[in-house]
């Protein structure tokens, strides 16, 4: 388990694939979000943590969105995504990256 004081490096690793996915910069990210280059790569490196809202603005940038998912209930959620998934999908739930952001325990 990682420490409480940082972003989880599975949802870096996953907004960064998200992002690649999408052929698309930090700066392009930045300018969807309102932040600075830096500003998310330092999020994406782990570097800095950002505030809650910041991640929304970047999820939403990266046209996702976060969802409050009971944990007895992350094994079914995970389920139905791969249930969904299509293997030539380059973003989305789809994506084959999203399949380990949470792991087939149901912790992330």
């Amino acid at each position: 388990m990682e420490h409480h004081g940082q972003l989880p490096q599975k949802l870096r690793i996953a907004i960064r694939q998200a992002r690649k996915a999408q052929g698309r910069s930090q700066s392009d990210i930045a300018r969807d979000a309102g932040l600075t280059q830096k500003h998310v790569s330092n999020i994406e490196t782990g570097k800095i943590v950002p505030r809650f809202d910041t991640l929304l603005e970047i999820v939403w940038a990266l046209n996702y969105d976060l969802i409050l998912v009971p944990r007895h209930a992350t094994g079914l959620v995970n389920s139905l995504v791969r249930g969904q998934s299509d293997p030539d999908a380059q973003s989305g739930p789809e994506a084959p990256w999203f399949e380990d952001l949470i792991d087939d325990e149901g912790e992330q």
